[in-house]
């Protein structure tokens, strides 16, 4: 089992055209470890590897023999597989989860069941890692390489496309074992809502022949706040939200994620047993964290020689449509398109909506009781 690690590791770290792509600065790297350091204390548990004992099982070890096949490919499985076995730039949501259990405190009548060194129920953990696994099995699936006709592809290309479904598939039905585990049908529905939501963003707005999303024809100024402060299961009038800049970004990433981090803080805190306000307050948490981290994302692709690929529904990219419709992005060249963006609205207001989620994660913070979980979690967001 221990041969996918080396193979996958060795893979990743030997491919030049597979770099990690950090979220954050450089200068800020160092200041994030001693935070999730910190953090991962406060749990009693080392969450950097959280999934890691579902990616060394037989089924999946069978498959790091191929892995040597898709080297030089430059198949975007390689970069997820090496982001997940060394990331270290951003805390993992399992890490977020625990910490919104641990800052809740749990029902009193569970003092008997909860871990003694951590103060958090075994339930609860298993919620840290079904949210981690579900969203590296989706990370996987995302890294497949799709085309109009799928023969056009080399084959090895097509050999990175087996190996990201098959650990993808593998690792969602992982997840959804250990959920059953857990035996309880409220948070069944909650989780099962949460990959609802990531199914659904594969079919939010346009997308190209390679399936990457795509902005829309046209945009005009946003007529109504977007709000996602109180979990909800029913699915969201997704349409509503498309051609107003904002709005469509939002959704957008809340399908793509933000939900699920959501989700699973709001399931956390329920196996609890604790009150309904707590629990809407850890879901708006995860929501606008997951938010903020991707306009961060989104912001860095636009500093002065940034070499993250610029994504076409960035929210820059979405605020300078809305400014300017008549933009020919799709005929302009990256850095071309990068450097008109910076020079105009679109990051401001980009910077504009990271100080409103970060704010509203900090005021849904003040609902959870003093304690050290609840500093380290707004330490991150001091950090973003």
């Amino acid at each position: 089992m221990q041969s996918l690690k080396s193979e996958i590791y060795s893979a990743c770290c030997n491919s030049s055209r597979n770099k990690l792509i950090p979220i954050l600065k450089r200068d800020q790297c160092s200041t994030w470890a001693n935070v999730l350091k910190q953090a991962e204390t406060t749990v009693g548990y080392s969450t950097s590897f959280l999934n890691l004992r579902w990616l060394l099982s037989d089924e999946i070890a069978n498959l790091a023999s191929s892995v040597n096949k898709i080297l030089g490919t430059n198949h975007p499985i390689l970069k997820t597989a090496r982001n997940i076995l060394v990331k270290s730039d951003v805390p993992s949501w399992g890490l977020i989860i625990l910490l919104v259990s641990k800052a809740s405190s749990i029902n009193t009548k569970f003092l008997e069941g909860k871990d003694r060194t951590s103060g958090i129920l075994h339930t609860q953990r298993m919620i840290a890692e079904i949210v981690e696994t579900l969203k590296t099995g989706i990370y996987f699936h995302k890294s497949l390489q799709l085309k109009q006709e799928l023969k056009q592809l080399p084959s090895e290309m097509n050999q990175g496309n087996k190996i990201a479904l098959l650990v993808g598939d593998y690792l969602i039905t992982k997840s959804y074992k250990i959920l059953a585990e857990i035996n309880n049908s409220e948070v069944e529905e909650i989780i099962s809502s949460a990959l609802r939501d990531l199914c659904e963003e594969e079919f939010f707005g346009e997308r190209n022949d390679e399936d990457n999303c795509q902005p829309s024809a046209r945009y005009s100024p946003d007529d109504a706040s977007f709000n996602v402060d109180v979990y909800s299961f029913e699915p969201h009038q997704h349409k509503s939200y498309l051609c107003k800049p904002k709005a469509e970004w939002a959704m957008r990433n809340c399908l793509a994620g933000a939900f699920l981090l959501g989700k699973g803080c709001y399931a956390a805190v329920k196996l609890g047993e604790r009150p309904i306000n707590l629990q809407n307050s850890s879901f708006t948490f995860g929501v606008n964290l997951a938010l903020a981290c991707q306009a961060r994302k989104d912001l860095n692709t636009f500093e002065n020689q940034s070499t993250i690929p610029l994504e076409k529904v960035a929210a820059p990219v979405l605020f300078h449509l809305e400014q300017h419709p008549d933009l020919g992005w799709k005929n302009i060249d990256d850095d071309t398109l990068r450097q008109e963006i910076s020079a105009g609205v679109g990051v401001r207001k980009t910077e504009k909506m990271l100080s409103e989620f970060l704010m509203k994660a900090d005021m849904s913070l003040e609902q959870f009781p003093r304690s050290e979980a609840r500093d380290s979690l707004r330490k991150m967001l001091e950090i973003i």
